[in-house]
């Protein structure tokens, strides 16, 4: 019997969803899962498309910017919760960090990857 870790599973689970949402298939988008439904509240809380066409779609061009951004900080936080508590392979964050330097730097990046656009865009 093979034994396949939490993390693995939740990797392929990540991959498959990350897909789905980012290259908008049917399947996604009949569920709802896209950008423009995940931020439709926010968009509410902005003029209407109507009103102010521009400014109604740099609001969602940010928005969905912010939100592909943010897929892989989401995967790093979603990776690190299952090695440390489902799985068990590390005892701490510090231990983790210190047998894979790569999380160090792919953290970082992912951070001010979204930090970085986030702030872009808040100058319009």
């Amino acid at each position: 019997m093979v034994v396949v870790s939490a993390c693995v599973m939740f990797s392929m689970f990540y991959a498959m969803f990350s897909a789905g949402f980012l290259l908008q298939s049917k399947e996604f988008i009949g569920a709802g899962l896209t950008p423009e439904n995940v931020l439709s509240r926010w968009l509410q809380n902005t003029n209407s498309e109507e009103v102010q066409f521009i400014q109604h779609h740099i609001v969602k061009t940010a928005g969905t910017l912010i939100l592909h951004c943010s897929i892989p900080l989401i995967y790093l936080f979603g990776y690190s919760y299952f090695s440390l508590v489902v799985d068990g392979s590390y005892e701490s964050v510090e231990e983790l960090r210190e047998a894979l330097p790569v999380f160090n730097y792919a953290l970082l990046s992912a951070v001010l990857l979204v930090v970085i656009k986030d702030h872009t865009f808040q100058l319009f």
